[in-house]
C-alpha cells in the first residue's frame, strides 16, 4: 500500500509512449558506413547529455521515409499519455541529428532523428531509461 501512495505522490505516469507506428523496425542496419557514423556520433552525444539526469539509456533503431520527419515529431507529441512532458535541451548540442526527449517523473522516453545525408531513409533511434522500460512492460 506504501509503494502505491508513494507512486501515486509522484505523479507516475500509467504508460510510457510508443515509438509512433510509422517507424520501420528492420532486422538489418540499411545504412551504410557514412549514416552509421553520423548515427553514432548523434547517439553518444544524446547519452552524453541525457544519462547523468535520467541514468544509463538503451536505444533502438528505427526508419522513416525522409519527409515525413515532420509527420514522425508532430505524431509522438500528439500521442504522449498523460504525465509526459517535454525535456528542456537548450544546452544540448548535436551535429548530426534532433534530439526531442520527454519524461514523467524518472522515466525518460527520447527519440533521436539522424540527418542521413543525400538518403531517402532517416535514422530514427529511440532512447529509453530503465524507468521508462519497465512502465512499457507494463
Amino acid at each position: 500500500m506504501l509503494t502505491l501512495a508513494a507512486a501515486a505522490c509522484e505523479g507516475a505516469p500509467a504508460k510510457a509512449p510508443a515509438p509512433p507506428a510509422m517507424l520501420i523496425a528492420s532486422p538489418e542496419d540499411p545504412f551504410g558506413d557514412a549514416v552509421r557514423k553520423r548515427v553514432t556520433r548523434a547517439t553518444i552525444a544524446a547519452y552524453d547529455a541525457l544519462e547523468p539526469r535520467f541514468g544509463r539509456l538503451s536505444s533502438m533503431l528505427y526508419t522513416i521515409p525522409a519527409g515525413e520527419r515532420a509527420a514522425l515529431v508532430a505524431t509522438l507529441e500528439h500521442d504522449l499519455p498523460p504525465g509526459w512532458s517535454r525535456v528542456a535541451l537548450d544546452d544540448v548540442r548535436n551535429d548530426y541529428g534532433e534530439l526531442r526527449a520527454y519524461a514523467a517523473g524518472k522515466a525518460l522516453f527520447a527519440l533521436l532523428i539522424v540527418e542521413p545525408g543525400q538518403g531517402t531513409l532517416m535514422p530514427v533511434m529511440i532512447l529509453r531509461n530503465d524507468a521508462a522500460r519497465r512502465l512499457a512492460k507494463d
